[in-house]
């Protein structure tokens, strides 16, 4: 119980924090939705290390509630306040609901590759996409580009190789199914495909 209260305490921070830069120092929206991502993304990868499969599930079900319901008071500002419709905020810890309930406890390593990417591929294209995309691509309205793509598949090759520590067919096999998957999914809902999908295709050519 003492360990699911100090990881609340965690996020409420990482919540708090995003919601100065965006109200006092008016950071954009888009940045510190990032970064509440990103920062979010680091503390779950060692959650298997300090927590159970079961304490994990209960984590990520308070937070697919509380993000809910501050999604529909139209609070947390700094994490549901952007133009697109999205529901990315709540998908994230849906994402990380399943694959704990799929990967863990047997294999840790799965789980842990699948939250790198939702955490640092999908938050690197979707940066890219927005400060340098020029190709734009758009799916039922939705925007996306080839720049952020084309990040996001070389970050994918990065986390793959951090993985599997050599040079191999599957550091470039898993980017080349993964990228085009992420150029696909619309509405926040790669937050819940990537991470599950990720995990998968790692215990298939591990």
């Amino acid at each position: 119980m003492i360990n699911i209260i100090l990881v609340l305490f965690l996020f409420i921070s990482i919540f708090t924090f995003t919601e100065i830069l965006a109200i006092k120092y008016k950071i954009n929206i888009d940045i510190t939705r990032k970064i509440s991502h990103i920062l979010s993304g680091i503390i779950i990868y060692f959650t298997p290390i300090f927590f159970t499969k079961l304490e994990i599930l209960i984590i990520s079900s308070l937070f697919i509630i509380i993000l809910s319901l501050t999604k529909y008071f139209s609070l947390l500002k700094s994490v549901h306040s952007v133009s697109r419709n999205t529901l990315g905020e709540v998908f994230f810890p849906l994402g990380v609901f399943v694959s704990a309930l799929f990967f863990l406890p047997n294999n840790i390593n799965a789980f842990q590759f699948g939250i790198l990417i939702m955490t640092f591929s999908d938050a690197i294209a979707s940066f890219v996409g927005i400060s340098m995309g020029r190709h734009k691509i758009y799916i039922l309205k939705n925007k996306k580009s080839i720049e952020g793509s084309l990040a996001f598949f070389i970050s994918s090759v990065l986390i793959c190789f951090f993985f599997y520590k050599n040079i191999d067919y599957k550091i470039l096999l898993i980017p080349l199914i993964l990228t085009p998957t992420e150029l696909l999914l619309i509405f926040g809902i790669d937050n819940l495909v990537l991470p599950i999908l990720a995990a998968y295709l790692f215990t298939i050519f591990s």
